[in-house]
């Protein structure tokens, strides 16, 4: 029955679709169906919009038992899914949700104070309201009162109260935990600095396929972190946080083939790791690719692509790409030259401390004043 009826949504096909599902309700008291004839009520699919009717076929699924209704009802009050965009009401179904025991829905409230989402910022709100998830067991409250207490958020730094809470979500699974109090033994925050036990987290996140541990394992086989220094192991480690889409991991392993630690000196092999990193849109790799480039470096020259790379890294805040970027359009190389251009990036550069960018904007605005020259090559 309700599998008709989803059947029939798929289709289109509203009308028909809301009587099997009333059908689905009066017979077998089935809460997915409730829920579904308020979204079509909300979003006026084979009914009358009507959301007051909306709400009631969401509270009602809640009291039949759907712990994730009146949630699911506030999240799309608050995305403004099928419901106008309302966070007040948002908030006051997640409050209903979170009073039924649904502790997502007050992970939810805390987000909206911490970030300040449509609603006054309120910090003591949120650790309010994340406490309260955390202690009725919700484990990604655990991890983020662990990271509040880490980082001092809005509250005295209190690395007890941190390890506690990660150790708490870590005993139930969560990597970013793992990950969390393997570097507090290797930043030794509150704890005397001990490598053995980082890497034990690291490896316990890395088990559980967590990119972010994988990479640390390596991180600590290339420094040489409680382990002797391997970078043949950091290398392998690194492969697998890249498998899992960690791109920090993908960039350490095009510098092992730069340089050839651990690996066969592949500057064609690097080069194609930059360029995976710079897939995942990590901005640590386009000032490498533009040298690359403009150096042929492991690729044939291609001043165009060069260029490309520049403006990406410049773009991103990266200081010396900047300011080659604007001595690429000082001299003209690969671009027609543009003193204009040259002096937007340098004064770029420039309000970013760079003080040899700034002596080049002085040189510009003599140049094109008529008091100056650009100095040829």
């Amino acid at each position: 029955m309700k599998f008709v009826a989803e059947n029939l949504l798929e289709k289109k096909q509203f009308a028909k679709a809301l009587k099997w599902l009333h059908k689905a309700v009066k017979e077998h008291n089935n809460t997915d169906a409730m829920r579904a004839i308020g979204y079509l009520y909300a979003c006026e699919k084979g009914v009358s919009q009507n959301y007051h009717k909306a709400e009631s076929w969401f509270v009602k699924a809640a009291n039949a038992g759907d712990e994730q209704a009146l949630w699911l009802l506030g999240v799309a009050y608050r995305e403004g899914a099928g419901f106008p965009r309302n966070i007040e009401k948002a908030i006051y179904w997640f409050e209903k949700a979170a009073e039924q025991g649904y502790t997502d829905a007050a992970v939810e409230i805390a987000t909206l104070y911490y970030e300040g989402i449509d609603v006054p910022q309120d910090f003591s709100l949120a650790l309010q309201w994340i406490l309260k998830a955390a202690n009725a067991g919700n484990v990604t409250a655990m991890h983020n009162v662990g990271t509040i207490y880490d980082n001092g958020t809005r509250t005295p730094v209190d690395y007890r109260k941190a390890r506690y809470w990660f150790s708490k979500a870590a005993q139930k699974g969560n990597t970013n935990s793992m990950n969390a109090l393997g570097t507090i033994y290797v930043h030794s925050h509150g704890v005397p600095l001990d490598y053995q036990k980082a890497m034990k987290w690291y490896k316990k996140g890395a088990a559980k396929y967590d990119g972010d541990a994988a990479y640390n394992v390596g991180m600590m086989y290339e420094k040489g972190e409680g382990v002797p220094r391997d970078y043949r192991k950091a290398f392998e480690w690194y492969k697998e946080a890249a498998g899992y889409g960690d791109s920090d991991a993908m960039i350490y392993i095009a510098a092992l083939f730069y340089y050839g630690r651990g690996v066969p000196k592949c500057r064609a092999q690097s080069v194609r790791w930059y360029h995976k990193a710079a897939e995942k849109e990590n901005n640590r790799t386009y000032h490498f690719l533009a040298m690359a480039y403009h150096w042929a470096d492991g690729v044939p020259r291609d001043c165009k692509q060069s260029m490309q790379w520049f403006l990406k890294a410049a773009q991103a805040g990266n200081t010396d790409a900047t300011r080659n970027l604007a001595m690429l359009y000082k001299e003209g190389e690969g671009v027609p030259k543009d003193i204009e251009k040259a002096l937007h990036w340098y004064q770029k550069a420039a309000d970013c401390g760079s003080e040899g960018a700034l002596q080049s904007v002085r040189q510009l605005h003599k140049v094109i004043s008529g008091k100056g020259k650009v100095a040829q090559k």
